[in-house]
């Protein structure tokens, strides 16, 4: 999750959308005062060797975090920073993004295969509408497709 005061936009990061890639790459454009939530140890490497801002400012007086939803960044944020930063995020095709799921978390087996994946509530780990969306209204101003 970005809040990018030098460029006034907040990027939603949601689950199975290349959404680290994309994190990554906005933070190559951020300031020194943008909120740039943490990433995994070896892709915050990979950002610091590219020169690119690593995590900041996600632990001030709000503490910010991968993934968190629009509600709550809403409510940690002036309103006015809400209203006028441009917000958005990148959704998938749900079947994709069941698949790649399906496959990111089989990776060591556990899975007898896609059926027994589907019977189980990993499925529901990946679902985003909430993440964009406050009481069943999206609220960025942009969903980009992935």
């Amino acid at each position: 999750m970005i809040i990018s005061h030098k460029h006034k936009f907040i990027f939603v990061k949601l689950r199975k959308t290349a959404g680290t890639s994309l994190e990554i790459a906005l933070s190559g454009i951020c300031g020194d005062k943008d909120v740039i939530t943490p990433i995994s140890a070896n892709d915050e490497k990979a950002r610091l060797e590219m020169g690119f801002h690593g995590a900041q400012h996600f632990d001030s007086d709000t503490a910010f975090y991968n993934h968190m939803p629009s509600s709550e960044i809403k409510q940690n944020i002036p309103a006015g920073m809400w209203n006028d930063y441009f917000k958005f995020c990148f959704e998938r095709n749900p079947w994709d993004k069941v698949v790649s799921h399906y496959f990111h978390r089989n990776r060591a087996g556990g899975f007898a295969g896609i059926k027994d994946y589907l019977l189980h509530d990993e499925k529901d780990k990946i679902r985003s509408f909430d993440m964009y969306s406050i009481d069943g209204s999206v609220v960025m101003d942009k969903v980009y497709m992935y």
